[in-house]
């Protein structure tokens, strides 16, 4: 799985550069977008393995993005990533599209965890 190309899509900061570090110390190569704006303009012009993104974003809606992904490259896995997690929430993402849901509070390795299986279930 190593060399895969991920888009990680949030908001903040902080959240971005932290999770991008932890992805590329894990051998993946990162492009970060801070709103679905920037999102939709990097997967069109860059290919990605998988998409991670925030739900809840001051720059647009990540269920839309996840919609819209999906729309054009449906065979792309997406994973929802949110600070608070719920039953609905997960229902709808599924709804949406999304391939996985995983919140912002997991451990490192829940987190990694994930996105090997996602990445691994498009092989």
């Amino acid at each position: 799985m190593l060399g895969k190309n991920i888009l990680l899509v949030d908001d903040e900061k902080v959240i971005r550069a932290t999770y991008a570090l932890l992805l590329g110390e894990h051998g993946y190569s990162v492009v970060t977008a801070d709103c679905k704006e920037n999102a939709l303009a990097a997967f069109g012009s860059h290919a990605f393995d998988l998409v991670i993104t925030d739900l809840i974003m001051s720059g647009g809606d990540g269920f839309r993005l996840i919609e819209e992904i999906k729309d054009t490259s449906p065979h792309t896995p997406v994973i929802a990533f949110t600070g608070k997690l719920s039953t609905s929430v997960s229902e709808y993402v599924t709804l949406v599209g999304a391939d996985g849901v995983i919140e912002k509070t997991c451990t490192t390795a829940r987190f990694i965890s994930c996105v090997r299986h996602s990445l691994e279930m498009c092989v």
